[in-house]
């Protein structure tokens, strides 16, 4: 029954793809993140549905989709860098055949996240994406947090629907980051769908399901649960127009949380303060240092999965010390470094800084437009998304994974978005269409001639425009009256 149900949700997408291309791209989405053919028995198993998916997905789009094709931004241009130079450090990794195994992982994920602002542009498409992506996590994270109410969870047990080692959605460390996560989405879904019914029992449920995440995040046992929790805590509280409502809120939500966790929680989660008595934390410091000595002697790095090759000397209680080889970097930062030398840890933290930057822009082009005034909550949310889990990689190794390179991909299509709405408008205001036939492209109010530093032209006038006043610039473009 279960393979039956798997197969024809495969199949649904498929045929509505065939009516709308773009939703080639939410089910390749959604074979990425949620992976049915891990949790098939027979029909799925083994069967190349991703593959099938982002093909027909590719396919669509080039046939039936081009439209409004978004600009070839710094983002972009670092995706296929990175997917260019991780090609390069398998020529020369440490360990060639499993570091075969995780590029072709990373490769797909990085070449389909680079493609997907293409296909997603209006904001029904972006909701759409922001859905499939979130409710495909929802199905690996509920049955943590429904099992933690039951049993009181465990650190490194295999709650989810999923067994260990086989998706980062079965380990305890991301999934306390991704419970905190989902919260963030949720209550974005919760405020400005467009596409659920607006009916009370819809946001009960939504409200329910934040609740079952944060049980999920805490029946982890995980640590960095703690600093998810602090670090989105910290964000929501940051980007909230009424502090004093979330101040009793999050009160509340502690209160209840701290009556769910037991001593063996506490137990657990006070280790953070002790780390060098804490064998597991002791690993991973000594692995990072070890990793910085490795990174001088390989500058470009030495593939995925080099840390195979190291070599660490642990104290022990009685004093002594013992040796470990082949431990993991446990950390997104030096997983990098290690892996694709100083270039790739470079490109990468460029990119974070960059989705950044373009969920700001975002915000300013919108934030004013009522109209528009989702794209720039769900802006907030995503970036409280990236310093949530990006927290967390500080303590897993989660760089390529999907789910990471999937919010790059709304940070895109959000900020393409916002373009094309301030340009239109702006052209509105100035009195000049877009020309017949360039779509979204035609006519950006920063390149129209006259309008310079000492006009009112470029964002200025996008974000008048987007409030709705009527802006006159300081310097009239020629033609003009």
């Amino acid at each position: 029954m279960q393979d039956l149900l798997l197969l024809v949700v495969c199949l649904m997408f498929v045929t509505v793809g065939f009516l709308s291309p773009f939703v080639l791209t939410l089910g390749y989405v959604w074979v990425d993140v949620f992976a049915p053919h891990y949790l098939s028995y027979g029909l799925l198993l083994g069967q190349p549905v991703a593959f099938i998916m982002g093909a027909a997905a590719v396919a669509s789009y080039l046939l039936l989709d081009r439209k409004s094709p978004p600009r070839f931004t710094a983002i972009t241009a670092l995706q296929v860098a990175l997917a260019i130079w991780i090609t390069c450090t398998l020529q020369w990794a440490v360990v060639p055949g499993i570091a075969y195994v995780k590029w072709d992982s990373a490769i797909k994920v990085a070449v389909f996240a680079t493609f997907v602002p293409y296909a997603i542009r209006s904001r029904v498409q972006i909701e759409a994406l922001l859905l499939v992506y979130v409710f495909s996590m929802l199905g690996h994270i509920l049955p943590w947090g429904l099992k933690t109410l039951v049993s009181g969870g465990g650190y490194e047990l295999a709650l989810g629907l999923l067994p260990v080692n086989v998706s980062l959605l079965a380990e305890s460390s991301t999934v306390s980051g991704l419970g905190v996560m989902m919260v963030a989405l949720l209550l974005w879904i919760a405020g400005h769908s467009e596409i659920l019914p607006k009916i009370r029992l819809v946001k009960v449920g939504l409200f329910g399901l934040m609740g079952v995440c944060l049980v999920a995040t805490i029946g982890t046992f995980a640590r960095t649960g703690l600093v998810a929790l602090g670090v989105g805590a910290a964000t929501l509280f940051w980007y909230s127009k009424h502090k004093i409502r979330f101040l009793f809120a999050a009160g509340i939500v502690s209160g209840a949380m701290a009556a769910l966790t037991s001593d063996r929680w506490a137990a657990r989660i006070s280790t953070v303060n002790d780390y060098q008595a804490d064998a597991s934390a002791m690993i991973r410091v000594r692995v990072w240092q070890w990793t910085l000595e490795f990174a001088q002697t390989h500058p470009f790095g030495g593939g995925f999965w080099s840390f195979q090759v190291n070599k660490v000397e642990v104290p022990t209680i009685d004093g002594g010390t013992v040796t470990l080889f082949g431990r993991a970097f446990h950390n997104v930062f030096f997983a990098l470094l290690g892996e694709h030398g100083w270039p790739g840890l470079f490109m990468y933290v460029a990119m974070i800084g960059l989705c950044f930057l373009a969920l700001r822009r975002t915000v300013l082009l919108t934030r004013d437009s009522p109209e528009h005034r989702w794209a720039a909550a769900l802006a907030r949310s995503i970036q409280t998304c990236l310093a949530v889990i990006f927290a967390c990689g500080m303590f897993v190794e989660i760089g390529w994974s999907p789910i990471v390179w999937y919010l790059f991909s709304l940070s895109v299509c959000l900020r393409e978005y916002a373009r094309r709405v301030a340009a239109k408008d702006a052209a509105m205001i100035m009195g000049r269409a877009p020309k017949p036939g360039h779509g979204d492209r035609a006519w950006l109010p920063d390149r129209t001639p006259g309008v310079g530093a000492a006009g009112l032209g470029g964002q200025t006038v996008a974000r008048s425009a987007l409030r709705g006043e009527a802006a006159t610039p300081l310097i009239r473009p020629f033609g003009h009256p």
